[in-house]
């Protein structure tokens, strides 16, 4: 599917590197017709298995944001130990708090695990980093399915550093993406900034470069603020990439540059829909005309 849709892009598009892409933004100058970067975050390793043998197939340069403490091998990103733990847990129902109320969650089919997964984090992402921590481990406790024991042998285990050096001598660029992927928003300003310098720093010290670059966890527009965005221009970042869909364009502000996330596209219709542009325009019209 992957590389079905490096081909339709090298196609219909000028695809660029990541730092080229934002360089012209910054100093204003004009792209070429249908300019794009393609972007990878957190840093698993399929992305070396699946991805990089067609990226080198086809000579194309993308840029991954890491999540350095998951990179190091530290622990599991907080999301699939979530979905670990509500996926391979054999009881029936689990009881989560939210705030004082306790609410029950089954688990007994694939699709209630879906839902249980897809609620507990999308509440896990409102709250304060500390409480959400609490949540997480009281969940794993729960449910006997800590994935921090197994993941170097599941299918969500991060690159190594020689991996990473192997794509990054090919042209691949890599930029910071937190220690821990942290709600920056949901932090305190100490641990924002900690999160921001230190895993730009490892970067540095295991690469000798990294792109001035951020992408923010999670990338809603609730997820940072503008007191992120002063630390990011503190540590020396020059833009930061969101996750909220849209085009770039001359008025753009850098630091909350938008993208395209292609979670769910693997069927090539939905894939062109979502690239276009076709798919957000939709949905932008729909719900106006729900009002």
């Amino acid at each position: 599917a992957f590389r079905r849709h490096i081909i339709w892009l090298k196609k219909n598009f000028t695809i660029l590197p990541l730092s080229y892409l934002i360089e012209h933004l910054q100093k204003g100058k004009g792209l070429p017709r249908r300019a794009c970067a393609i972007t990878f975050d957190d840093g698993y390793e399929n992305l070396y298995s699946y991805a990089f043998p067609v990226l080198r197939e086809f000579s194309i340069q993308v840029a991954v944001f890491l999540t350095t403490d998951f990179i190091d091998k530290k622990a599991p990103l907080w999301v699939d130990r979530l979905e670990y733990a509500v996926g391979t847990t054999t009881i029936e129902n689990l009881y989560v708090k939210f705030g004082h109320t306790p609410k029950k969650f089954s688990l007994a089919s694939y699709g209630e695990r879906c839902y249980a997964d897809n609620t507990i984090r999308n509440y896990l992402k409102k709250i304060p980093a500390q409480e959400a921590i609490e949540t997480l481990e009281n969940i794993i406790t729960t449910t006997g399915k800590d994935l921090s024991s197994t993941l170097f042998d599941s299918p969500y285990n991060g690159l190594s550093w020689e991996k990473i050096r192997e794509m990054s001598n090919d042209g691949i660029e890599f930029a910071a993406h937190t220690l821990t992927h942290p709600i920056l928003a949901r932090v305190s300003e100490k641990e924002a900034r900690r999160q921001i310098k230190e895993s730009h720093g490892r970067l540095k010290e295991k690469l000798g470069k990294a792109l001035p670059i951020f992408s923010y966890p999670n990338g809603q527009k609730e997820d940072f603020t503008e007191v992120t965005i002063a630390l990011l221009k503190e540590a020396g970042f020059i833009a930061a990439l969101t996750a909220i869909p849209g085009c770039l364009n001359a008025d753009n502000d850098l630091f909350k540059l938008p993208r395209f996330s292609l979670d769910g596209t693997d069927r090539m219709h939905i894939f062109r829909m979502t690239i276009s542009g076709a798919k957000e325009y939709l949905g932008r019209l729909a719900r106006r005309l729900k009002k």
